[in-house]
């Protein structure tokens, strides 16, 4: 690196300053004319280190927000690629309450949030990234076959700091698209000699659950010369909102002829679907109103011990262990039309495009969900790494690194109905087991006796959440019985290894060092879904425990399968809410409006916490029974060889100093999957694979070998001491969902209800289906990157830069309609059956800008003053389309966004407060049945912003207490399907107040 200042010449000067400008205008231009290709990604090598502010003596401790952007403006000057960081404003401090709250102050960076904690992160655009840690890959619990990261299970206290690489050197792991996220947890030998402690306490409230949350976290550290000792720690616990009122995932059209009027006002009632007549509307099939709360509890702990062996070997060992313990309990009020079209009654409104903005509804499926779900995940990584570094001309290092990582999920769910309910024929009695073609009246009754045909309802979408309107009274319990209710869960796992060696060999002159290095590792990951089905007892007949007794939904409805004495005969007991006792409670804590103030009854979700012994306390002898359909196993080994020339020049032999690196990363991947065989015709359960599972018939291995070439090249110019310009170039491979992959054909069924007014009600009809696809090649992409930075005073940062994705290949849903048979054999109407497939491609181009600056030349208090502002476009195409044949960009991606932060610091004070803003989103595709235009609409998510805020006092150098506030504005995300006004999902959250204390030796 340059470590002198020679002006460059003006020529130069200008050149330079023309090629930015010329590359910043050129975004468009590049995206035409760049050809797509193909393949490779990133490891993390971490940046070069840069001078710790408010450093003393030995300590890399760095206190306070100036201090850190600082810090994190130096990284990326001295970094030899693309890359923006954010560093600890103290030790167990990163600036916000999670790790993805604190990347979307990056430019180009867009987070997902669950329960209003930043989880899933997509780096300009695209959710392919590699999350490392400390250069190398680590294995997180909570997205075990997911190729988005998540970091949920990660506490943000155990890390100092994150570097976001957006343009890959040779040296650094493949695996994402758009970037690599490295996380840096601090080393012995980071520490100050001596002993270094820190500990800290804050507890926080939620607006809307209102219960007092906490999170402990400390540090303790000892080292000198040759040795140090390292051990961080960090417990939280915390009740979260996490409602949601959404539209599931099964949409159907209503028409004019059903509902007995011109609805669209076109001047013609008829029963068409086809959208040009204007005959139909959309409706859901279920609007689910959720009052759901996410508990979660955090353990993190990370060692780590550094001893210099010899003057020239140091031994570096880390392990790092994370769990989550998840609990979400939910009552959701569903408006369910029992999957079949229902009329709009009276008062109801519908727009010309077919959106009902205002819907009166008879339904005869209202029912009322609990949910509880219960998750644990845990990960293991640990890294064991000899450094050689003699002060000579080669350096090297060997290092392996492991991960193990798990969760595991179990689920108890029930419907409650105050509806009647299908008619039954009871096969409990030896007189109606004689009686199967006639039975006497006796044998026959509604599932609910005392409950209502059918409920009205509207619901009112115009408002800022849907309001209900009860036309039937709900509120008393006994006119209620627990319809349904079934219980499932699911066991993942990963582990890998990875053993890799580096060298690195310095010259004098133009070349100025060469990587090289070699890297083995391998992944293994299963995933195995369940359900819990449980045996019948029937009067005469005793208990029934063949494969084909056993049920999955303990519903009264499904009729018996497979024994003569009782076909077709409802079987098992029927429990109305009053025998339940004090498991209901009558619930009315719902944010949308027209709940009755008496509350609706419903199943006390907690009831259900230990789901298998709940499920056994009214269907004994629940057993797991593997999905074969859901359950699959990848491997995947991997060989890697690369070369790094490392070059540059400070004597103008271009007019300007610059410095760059050329390499190639070759990787063979060799992949298995190994997916389960299964024929809808062999099951263990009462109907087929939706209340029963298939049976696994063998299982199918699948091998790809794949062999990328992934060049790379960054240069740098040194434009002034104080500007840069960067251009880089890289060829990229991403991950996949292995679920993509792996995944057997599942098909879903649902009551008849009057689809087919000739057959019975009851009788299970497909509805839609999705599978897997081992075959799936992985994302490729060929990346462009310029960036302009301006250095000026102290954390002074003024940037611009461009990028474009040509994405070789978009794994992206391919919706047929398949003549899949329903549960009596016969093939009526179909459905879609959904599976992934390798697209046509697109590109993600964009636009960064960015700004930051410490006010330090005014006057007395105003130079504590500090702000930082980032604007981020980022343009994308797939092959996607949407109802009208309209090119749909890439999904999770925001053409626009922005942050806005202003800090002070001075003296023991501090305060900070953070804006991110971004435009809608393309969330997905979501098809209709029964169009004849085979409908698909395009789900979008509205534009949102959250307003978060911090403040902190010194009360002495060794102890600072703090307050912080996150979406103070209350915001929350809401998606619409194609229609601005055709409500599809809100996700809620709330606003959460902090107040803790921090102390550090």
């Amino acid at each position: 690196m340059k470590n002198h200042y020679r002006p460059a010449p003006r020529a130069a000067l200008l050149a330079a300053t023309s090629l930015a400008a010329c590359c910043l205008a050129s975004a468009p231009l590049l995206a035409q004319e760049t050809p797509g290709a193909a393949a490779g990604p990133v490891m993390n090598q971490p940046v070069p280190d840069a001078p710790a502010a408010g450093a003393a003596g030995d300590e890399v401790v760095v206190l306070g927000v100036r201090g850190a952007q600082r810090k994190a403006v130096d990284l990326k000057r001295l970094a030899p690629q693309i890359v923006d960081s954010i560093v600890a404003e103290d030790i167990g401090k990163l600036p916000d309450a999670t790790i993805a709250d604190s990347l979307q102050r990056v430019p180009g960076i867009q987070i997902g949030r669950s329960a209003g904690e930043g989880a899933s992160v997509n780096v300009r655009g695209l959710g392919q990234v590699l999350v490392t840690i400390n250069g190398e890959q680590f294995l997180g619990g909570q997205n075990i076959d997911g190729a988005q990261p998540n970091f949920t299970d990660i506490p943000p206290t155990l890390f100092s700091g994150v570097d976001v690489f957006k343009s890959p050197t040779a040296r650094q792991l493949e695996g994402g698209v758009s970037g690599t996220i490295d996380l840096k947890t601090r080393r012995p030998f980071d520490l100050k000699q001596g002993v270094s402690a820190t500990a800290s306490a804050e507890g926080s409230y939620g607006s809307r659950v209102k219960k007092l949350n906490q999170l402990y976290s400390g540090l303790l550290g000892w080292r000198n010369d040759r040795f140090g000792v390292l051990v961080a720690g960090s417990y939280s616990k915390a009740d979260l909102a996490n409602i949601g009122i959404d539209t599931g995932n099964s949409w159907l059209v209503s028409t004019d002829a059903l509902s007995g009027r011109d609805l669209r006002g076109d001047g013609d009632i008829t029963n068409s679907t086809r959208f040009a007549d204007k005959d139909y509307v959309y409706q859901p099939a279920v609007v689910s109103n959720s009052n759901r709360k996410t508990s979660r509890e955090r353990y993190g702990l990370n060692a780590s011990a550094q001893a210099k062996l010899s003057d020239s070997l140091t031994l570096t060992g880390e392990a790092a262990y994370t769990r989550l313990e998840e609990q979400n309990r939910a009552v959701n009020l569903q408006l369910n039309s029992g999957y079949a079209p229902r009329p709009l009654l009276a008062g109801s409104d519908v727009d010309a495009n077919g959106v009902v903005t205002l819907g009166n509804f008879r339904l005869p499926g209202f029912a009322v969900n609990s949910a509880a779900q219960n998750n644990v995940s845990e990960a293991y990584n640990t890294n064991l790494e000899l450094a050689y570094d003699n002060g000579g001309r080669f350096k090297g290092s060997l290092r392996w690194v492991h991960g193990d990582a798990s969760r595991d999920s179990v689920s108890s769910q029930a419907d409650s109905k105050p509806v009647t309910g299908s008619l039954i024929t009871r096969g409990t009695t030896a007189a109606c087991q004689n009686a199967p073609a006639a039975a006497p009246a006796s044998c026959t009754t509604f599932a609910n006796a005392a409950g209502f045909p059918t409920v009205d309802i509207g619901i009112d979408y115009t408002t800022k959440f849907p309001t209900l309107a009860f036309g039937t009274d709900v509120t008393n319990p006994a006119n209620y019985v627990l319809q349904s209710t079934w219980g499932f869960g699911d066991k993942r796992r990963a582990k890998t290894d990875a053993f890799r060696a580096d060298g690195s060999y310095q010259f004098d002159g133009f070349l100025r060092s060469v990587d090289f290095g070699a890297r083995y590792n391998t992944r293994k990951v299963s995933v195995e879904e369940f359900k819990y089905l449980a045996p019948v007892t029937v009067d005469g007949l005793g208990l029934l425990n063949g494969p084909g007794d056993l049920y999955f939904f303990k519903d009264p409805q499904i009729g018996h399968t497979g024994r003569p004495a009782i076909d077709g005969r409802s079987v098992l007991p029927i429990y109305t809410f009053p025998a339940l006792g004090n498991q209901v409670r009558n619930y009315s804590n719902f944010v949308f409006n027209g709940v009755p103030a008496a509350g609706i009854p419903a199943l006390d979700p907690n009831a259900m916490a230990d789901p298998l012994a709940f499920q056994n306390s009214l269907f004994p002898g629940n057993a797991p029974y593997v999905d074969p359909t859901r359950s699959f196993r990848v491997t995947e080994k991997n060989s890697t060889l690369y070369g790094q020339a490392n070059f540059g020049d400070d004597t103008g032999m271009l007019g300007v100093d610059f410095s760059g690196n050329i390499g190639l990363r070759y990787i063979r991947t060799q992949r298995s999957v190994f997916a389960n065989r299964t024929d809808p015709a062999q099951f263990i359960g009462t109907g087929g694979n939706y209340n029963g599972v298939f049976l696994n018939l063998g299982t199918v291995e699948t091998k790809k070998t794949f062999n990328r070439f992934l060049p790379s090249a960054n240069l740098t110019f040194d434009v002034t001491d104080r500007q840069k310009l960067r251009l880089a170039a890289a060829k990229v491979v991403g991950s996949l969902n292995l679920f993509d992959l792996g995944a057997g054909q599942v098909l879903y069924y649902g009551a008849n209800n009057g689809r087919y007014p000739d057959q019975p009600s009851t009788l299970q009809v497909f509805l839609q289906g999705n599978s897997g696809n081992p075959n799936l090649e992985p994302y490729q992409s060929t990346n462009y990157n310029a960036s302009y930075e301006y250095y000026f005073g102290q954390g002074g940062l003024l940037s611009a830069a461009v990028f474009l994705f040509d994405v070789k290949s978009f794994p992206q849903a391919i919706n047929e309609v398949l003549p899949i048979a329903d549960q009596d054999g016969v093939v009526r109407a179909g459905g879609v059956v959904s599976s992934t497939g390798n697209g046509k491609g697109g590109k993600i181009k964009g636009l960064e800008l960015g700004y930051q600056q410490q006010f330090d030349f005014l006057p007395g208090f105003l130079s504590g003053f500090g702000a930082n502002a980032n604007f981020t476009l980022s343009d994308s195409s797939s092959s996607n389309t949407d109802l009208f044949g309209k090119q749909l960009p890439v999904p999770d991606n925001s053409r626009y966004q922005y942050n806005i932060v202003g800090f002070y610091q001075k003296g023991p004070i501090q305060a900070r407060v953070a804006y991110n803003w971004r435009s809608k989103r393309f969330a997905g595709l979501q098809s209709v049945n029964g169009v004849s235009d085979g409908d698909v609409l395009a789900v979008y998510s509205k534009p949102v912003g959250y307003l978060d805020a911090s403040a902190s006092y010194d009360v002495t150098p060794n102890i600072t207490v703090f307050a912080q506030g996150t979406n103070l504005t209350d915001a929350y995300d809401q998606q619409y399907a194609q229609f601005k006004n055709l409500f599809y999902q809100q996700n809620l959250y709330e606003r959460r107040l902090t107040l803790g204390v921090r102390i550090r030796n």
